[in-house]
């Protein structure tokens, strides 16, 4: 499984392989990713304040990354947990807008 670090979130990401594709000619292997479910997954938990202080589903806490109290999540709260959609009109997640898909060329990597 691939594993890519986005200076951003400062942590490491592990994109799930989705089907082979290509880009301009180009074969690629296509990679999806999401923030995932922290109080749920025992590789992500080390990024909660305390086991049972985990942000909802598909939030993240930036303060340790970025020193200021900030939450990052996925465009509309795509794969968050619903309560969350609920609070804010106006969002529709639609993961064929909204998902991170990330094409590597299989040899080299290259994204």
């Amino acid at each position: 499984r691939l594993q890519s670090f986005s200076t951003d979130l400062c942590r490491s990401f592990k994109p799930w392989y989705q089907k082979k594709t290509s880009y301009r000619g180009i074969k690629t292997n296509r990679y999806i990713a999401n923030i995932g479910n922290f109080a749920e997954d025992p590789e992500l938990q080390c990024f909660c304040p305390e086991p049972d202080q985990c942000p909802p589903k598909g939030l993240m806490d930036l303060a340790p990354c970025i020193k200021a109290p900030m939450y990052a999540s996925m465009p509309h709260f795509l794969d968050c947990d619903p309560s969350l959609q609920n609070n804010v009109k106006g969002l529709n997640p639609d993961v064929n807008q909204h998902g991170i898909e990330i094409d590597f060329e299989p040899i080299s990597g290259t994204p």
